[in-house]
């Protein structure tokens, strides 16, 4: 199952933080596989310097904490893939997908009850534009 929702909504960006606020802490691992943005002055979190990481080292993985943290340090997320896993499971949960900061594409196998059930909540809470 997919959804895609424009990330510019009334002159408003979505960005990841807001995203990462629908979807709530499950106790999901986050795997942080690609990331381009800019991060905040006065953030812990360099987007340059993660992606610059991410490129050389592979995905980072990240609880819940650290990948709201990352997100609340981001200024704008430009593109990004970011997969949650069960802990001791390869399988993802949902994905988000951050595309050229204009489309969101959020995607959760259709067997799995908790992903789809985010992606519902997802879109309750965030209608499409126009809609």
């Amino acid at each position: 199952m997919q959804i895609t929702r424009q990330a510019w909504v009334g002159g408003r960006y979505v960005d990841l933080v807001d995203v990462l606020r629908i979807v709530g802490d499950h106790g999901w691992v986050w795997r942080l596989e690609e990331l381009e943005g800019v991060s905040r002055p006065e953030s812990p979190y360099n987007a340059y310097v993660i992606e610059r990481t991410l490129r050389t080292d592979g995905p980072m993985t990240l609880g819940w904490t650290d990948v709201m943290s990352l997100a609340l340090g981001m200024e704008q997320t430009v593109w990004c893939m970011l997969v949650a896993i069960r802990e001791g499971s390869p399988e993802p949960v949902l994905r988000l997908e951050c595309v050229d900061s204009t489309l969101w594409e959020i995607t959760a196998p259709d067997d799995d009850a908790d992903g789809t059930e985010v992606l519902r909540r997802i879109a309750r809470e965030w209608p499409e534009a126009g809609a």
